[in-house]
């Protein structure tokens, strides 16, 4: 016999003992999907704990900014009811001449910025204090006789700067 004829029976030969032969049927494409299934289920199991975390998360925090919201509502309603007061006082003062003498114009402006009755009061103690003229009147008084500023500065024993400065204020003040 020749080779390839040899081959071809050995072939059919094989063929028929598997065709034959019993089977067994392992099934595993069963197993395998049981498989799959079971990764899911878990999978979907994490899935949901991970989501209820984050909905924990997000209650908490909405939580923590309502009492925030609460708290700043609170002070802005306190500092609303201080103003009123402060408005209160200074009318009062106003219509009493208590501080006479004074800019009541300016001590009103400042007192719009202040929080409490101390400072009110600060507020206007300030105002009674001196003027640059009134305080370095030596300075405004050579000056205004028209000796220069570093003549003025060796007459006082003073900086040539801070005759300027000085000067300088005097002039704002003025204006104002």
């Amino acid at each position: 016999m020749e080779p390839w004829s040899t081959l071809v029976v050995l072939g059919v030969g094989i063929t028929l003992f598997a065709w034959f032969m019993p089977r067994s049927k392992p099934q595993t494409g069963g197993k395998v999907i049981k498989d799959v299934e079971a990764t899911l289920e878990q999978y979907l199991a994490e899935i949901e704990l991970e989501n209820e975390k984050v909905i924990e998360s997000i209650q908490k925090w909405k939580q923590d900014f309502s009492h925030t919201n609460n708290l700043r509502e609170k002070e802005i309603q306190d500092m609303k009811q201080q103003i009123l007061n402060l408005e209160q006082q200074v009318s009062s003062l106003m219509n009493a001449n208590t501080f006479a003498g004074t800019n009541v114009e300016a001590a009103v402006k400042k007192a719009d910025h202040a929080v409490t009755d101390d400072t009110v009061i600060e507020e206007f103690a300030i105002q009674e204090e001196p003027t640059i003229h009134k305080r370095y009147s030596e300075v405004f008084q050579l000056e205004s006789e028209g000796k220069s500023t570093d003549f003025i500065a060796k007459k006082l024993d003073m900086p040539k700067g801070e005759v300027q400065l000085i000067l300088q204020l005097g002039e704002r003040e003025r204006m104002v």
